[in-house]
């Protein structure tokens, strides 16, 4: 990974975002690992994004990425995310799922691609979402989790691919 950098967040569940190019060297290095954490990550290419949401994993494995040059990704703090409308949190354990990448807001992907730094994309999710709440830990198992939350569709995937 090339340009890696990292801004805290501490706001709407979000613990931090992250962005970085891929780096041919480094491919295939990238792990995720179990920490009860969800990622949100955008892989940005010329004028597509495209949108991959990953839940926790059993153990470490990597994170398969795909064609796209740039990467900026949000993770969730532990026990808090914000869930596409179909989708539970279960859908999420040890799965990466492509989603709509306007699913989050009706211009986003657009508003990414203009982004011209970390801090700027950062700032489209460190503001009300309507219709959005984050996923809140209670005391009652995981899947009991409540949420509400913006309309959108998945797709089963297993690697982070961008299409050309």
């Amino acid at each position: 990974m090339d340009r890696y950098q990292m801004q805290m967040a501490g706001q709407y569940g979000i613990s931090h975002f992250y962005t970085f190019e891929k780096n041919v060297q480094n491919e295939g290095k990238l792990l995720s690992v179990p920490d009860g954490s969800v990622d949100l990550l955008f892989g940005l290419m010329g004028s597509r994004v495209h949108c991959f949401i990953s839940g926790t994993v059993l153990r470490a494995k990597r994170w398969p990425l795909g064609g796209c040059d740039r990467y900026f990704g949000l993770r969730f703090m532990p026990g808090s995310v914000i869930l596409p409308k179909d989708l539970s949190i279960e859908d999420l354990v040890d799965r990466d799922l492509e989603i709509k990448p306007d699913t989050y807001g009706t211009r986003l992907a657009g508003e990414l691609l203009q982004a011209a730094s970390l801090h700027e994309r950062a700032s489209l999710f460190l503001k009300p979402m309507p219709g959005c709440s984050p996923l809140t830990r209670t005391d009652r198992p995981p899947r009991r989790w409540k949420t509400t939350s913006p309309s959108g569709s998945a797709n089963a995937g297993g690697t982070f691919q961008c299409r050309r």
